[in-house]
């Protein structure tokens, strides 16, 4: 059976299989911006957003929610072959733990972050091939041990922004699936002030993460 840290659902989407991994409770202030109900709040995001991805289904899917870390569902048994992680957290401990096992089991990873004051958005593409550079590659900082966590405070424009940075990072983990890539960069900054900054990051020598030694 399932424990209470789990829930499953079969829906309609078009995806084989979606997993979703997040320990936090839904909010009040989380309405404004992501697919939640006054019902849902003080309940687990991971859970409640299967029953509200639902009414959107299509084709055949299967849906896990797991009310943990992704440190701890690491540890939570035998894990499917997945074709694709979205990483949308906002810390950098846990942005180092997707990175690190995306590159243990060869998988792409889009990464999608939001600025504090809602004003810009960034995603990286951290490819599955040894030769891509990985996070730490991008932002060496990942790694250190008193790393802080970026918190993501709500304002007035952030349900904007998430719509521009979803949208980004949708476009690009559909495009890498199927090959037909959103462009020749891995980075991309957007911000509403009129940036539009895309970067091609190397792989970086002596990388901690993914590298060979110096």
């Amino acid at each position: 059976g399932l424990g209470s840290n789990e829930a499953k659902i079969h829906v309609q989407t078009g995806f084989g299989q979606m997993d979703l991994v997040d320990m936090d409770l839904a909010e009040d202030s989380n309405r404004n911006r992501q697919l939640f109900t006054a019902d849902d709040i003080g309940k687990p995001k991971a859970h409640q957003v299967l029953k509200n991805l639902a009414p959107y289904a299509v084709f055949p899917t299967r849906l896990r929610g797991y009310y943990m870390t992704f440190e701890e569902w690491l540890k939570h048994g035998r894990k499917p072959r997945y074709k694709a992680i979205v990483c949308g957290v906002d810390n950098f401990p846990t942005m180092a733990a997707v990175a690190g096992y995306a590159i243990k089991v060869r998988t792409l990873v889009v990464f999608v972050n939001v600025s504090r004051d809602g004003e810009a958005c960034r995603i990286f593409i951290q490819r599955p091939e040894r030769e891509a550079p990985c996070f730490a590659c991008y932002m060496p900082d990942v790694l250190k041990r008193d790393a802080h966590d970026q918190a993501c405070i709500p304002s007035p424009a952030i349900a904007d922004i998430l719509q521009v940075a979803v949208g980004l990072a949708a476009r690009a983990t559909v495009g890498e699936i199927l090959s037909v890539p959103i462009g020749d960069y891995n980075c991309r900054d957007w911000t509403f002030s009129g940036i539009d900054l895309k970067k091609t990051i190397k792989k970086r020598p002596g990388c901690q993460l993914c590298g060979d030694p110096l």
